[in-house]
């Protein structure tokens, strides 16, 4: 089993995005590939959140929620020393981080479409190959089955043709 990154537990206050929704979260822990957060309204298991904390921004996904905390996993490696000396925004966000905002949320987006496209390839790899092997049986029961019965068929001609008229005729 793979060994749990340290985490630092933490009293740090940010603000995440999940769609268009913005609200405030407090970090309770962090790693660099991931962390804990406290929300009042936390997002479902799966969905995809924007964090920010000053200047920084982190993309993740909720990977579990449990009453009002939510675990977080990233891709990319959290600037962790970076969030933690970071202080609060009070400013709006700049055309530019907008920007930067919109193209973060599109490969989030991506990413979410690729992870369903992925899920929906294996299932159906899968029915294909479990038709594939239940047609496979099919023939091998066939072919298993012309084998077997080739000597009670000989056995039946030898005797003198059908069997079952014969056991008729003798009551």
């Amino acid at each position: 089993m793979k060994t749990r990154e340290p985490r630092r537990t933490v009293f740090v206050p940010a603000r995440m995005r999940v769609g268009s929704i913005w609200s405030d979260v407090c970090i309770r822990n962090i790693s660099s590939r991931g962390m804990m957060l406290q929300s009042d309204s936390p997002p479902p298991t799966g969905s995809y959140i924007e964090l920010r904390r000053g200047a920084q921004t982190v993309i993740g996904r909720a990977v579990w929620v449990g009453g009002r905390a939510l675990g977080v996993r990233t891709q990319d490696r959290v600037p962790v020393e970076d969030i933690l000396n970071e202080p609060r925004r009070t400013a709006a966000p700049t055309d530019g981080e907008r920007r930067a905002d919109r193209d973060r949320l599109a490969a989030a987006e991506r990413a979410r479409r690729a992870a369903r496209n992925q899920r929906f390839a294996s299932a159906f790899q899968f029915a294909v190959i479990a038709i594939a092997g239940l047609g496979a049986a099919g023939f091998a029961a066939t072919k298993v089955f012309d084998v077997l019965s080739r000597p009670a068929i000989a056995i039946e001609a030898a005797l003198g043709g059908d069997a079952t008229r014969d056991v008729k005729a003798d009551q």
